[in-house]
């Protein structure tokens, strides 16, 4: 039985959005740069969660700062990063980024005619002392389950495919912190309510975050509120 939970809902189309001409734009479900709306300020330990898309051989810059981390997470095709990191993110990775000092990256699409798409995500000081320039995650997407987020300094989350009516739970680590989903692609139904594709989900004081995919190959990622160590 799903118990009623507290909730809200970030909608895809309430997004603000950020263009530069037709090589760059990103969606925004917080608050970030020049975006500004009164219900849409960062939770938890989030400071931003953008959407990105690049133009064939397009690049945008990022500023990693000492003391937070970034999430990379290439949804459509592949990433490469260069300046103070070098690598290469393609779909089925992710990479996480904890710097020692403040960092500027460069994020590029490789492509000369094709569109990459990823998620770039924000986040306040991780739980531990632990640093590191870019741990990558090859992510393993056995239908119907999540696959943990763990790194070596902070125990994010989980993401998993899910085929239509397929079901699941996630376990929240820290019920009363709460717990952030997001559809990256499909539709889910989560604790009773019906979250699509790019959507956003932030849910307090349940302890099991109850979910059932609605389409075929749908993805969704969950994210702890709170900054938890890795056990």
């Amino acid at each position: 039985m799903i118990t009623q939970s507290k909730g809200t809902i970030y909608l895809a189309n309430q997004r603000g959005v950020t263009q530069q001409g037709i090589e760059y734009r990103s969606y925004h479900t917080f608050n970030v740069d020049s975006y500004e709306d009164e219900h849409k300020a960062p939770i938890g330990i989030f400071m931003f969660f953008n959407d990105d898309t690049l133009n064939g051989g397009a690049h945008t810059k990022s500023l990693v700062k000492q003391g937070t981390s970034l999430l990379l997470l290439p949804v459509v095709g592949r990433i490469n990063i260069s300046g103070d990191i070098t690598a290469s993110l393609e779909a089925g990775q992710t990479g996480w980024i904890s710097p020692e000092r403040d960092i500027e990256i460069k994020i590029i699409n490789p492509f000369t005619s094709v569109l990459v798409n990823f998620l770039q995500i924000g986040f306040h000081a991780s739980p531990t002392s632990i640093r590191s320039p870019m741990q990558v995650l090859d992510l393993d997407f056995a239908h119907d389950e999540l696959f943990p987020l763990v790194f070596a300094d902070c125990d994010l989350g989980g993401i998993g495919t899910f085929v239509g009516r397929g079901t699941g739970s996630y376990l929240v680590k820290n019920a009363s912190a709460g717990v952030f989903a997001f559809v990256v692609d499909g539709v889910f139904e989560v604790q009773d309510r019906l979250v699509q594709s790019r959507d956003g989900l932030a849910l307090w004081d349940v302890p099991e975050v109850e979910f059932e995919a609605l389409s075929q190959e749908a993805v969704i990622l969950f994210i702890e509120l709170t900054a938890i160590s890795p056990t």
